[in-house]
């Protein structure tokens, strides 16, 4: 397997029921049925739609900044959970800054293989993060670009905080704003199914909103969380 590092490709999950049950999501549609569908995606996509990030990406490379910005004050030897690390390149990023503990958690079990491959001084887990209870505390959980992708965003963050944490843990979010999702959702990628505004990101924490453009029309939020 060649180990380039191919930009992303924009391949998102093509199952139909996936692609069916994501619509139906988005559009307010809660069952089981659903819920287990999108799951099942996620879980279970091909090795064709799954690509190695490039860090230096214009649009990749400021969200590292800003974590390892937050992170700078903190020793090298604190425990980081990247909970959604896709196939650990943006995780790899902060292990090469000097954080050594840091540990890969990701839905996809072809996301975690090729992770594996190309990252092996990496752990991955892979689980669900919103049914997965670790088996230990970590004093930073990092949650980059994936609430958008969650069953219920907002009931995992608190969860994370309670089961995740470590006493004086922080949680380190970005996501793309909500027009970015809803407008994804029109052009036929349907992998982000929940919108987060700006608004009720505030509500999770007292910390400001970062905000970090990525283009003329999109920006992505950033804020931490303590616990």
């Amino acid at each position: 397997m060649s180990k380039d590092k191919p930009e992303l490709t924009g391949i998102g999950i093509d199952s139909e029921d996936f692609m069916n049950s994501a619509i139906k999501f988005f559009s307010g549609n809660r069952s089981s049925e659903v819920i287990s569908d999108i799951k099942n995606g996620y879980r279970t996509r091909p090795m064709s739609t799954i690509c190695i990030d490039d860090i230096t990406l214009w649009r990749i490379a400021p969200r590292i900044n800003w974590i390892l910005t937050k992170l700078k004050n903190m020793n090298h030897d604190i425990s980081i959970l990247d909970a959604g690390s896709w196939t650990g390149a943006f995780t790899n990023a902060i292990y090469e800054a000097g954080y050594r503990h840091i540990e890969c958690l990701d839905l996809s079990i072809n996301v975690c293989k090729l992770g594996r491959c190309y990252f092996p001084h990496l752990r991955f887990i892979n689980e669900d993060i919103e049914v997965y209870m670790p088996k230990k505390k970590y004093d930073v959980v990092l949650l980059c670009e994936i609430l958008e992708h969650l069953i219920d965003p907002f009931s995992t963050i608190q969860s994370i905080k309670k089961n995740y944490l470590n006493d004086n843990g922080i949680i380190l979010i970005t996501i793309p704003d909500d027009k970015y999702v809803v407008d994804d959702f029109k052009q036929g990628r349907f992998e982000h199914i929940y919108p987060i505004n700006k608004e009720d990101l505030q509500k999770t924490t007292i910390e400001e909103i970062e905000e970090i453009r990525f283009s003329e029309d999109y920006n992505f939020y950033c804020t931490s969380i303590s616990k």
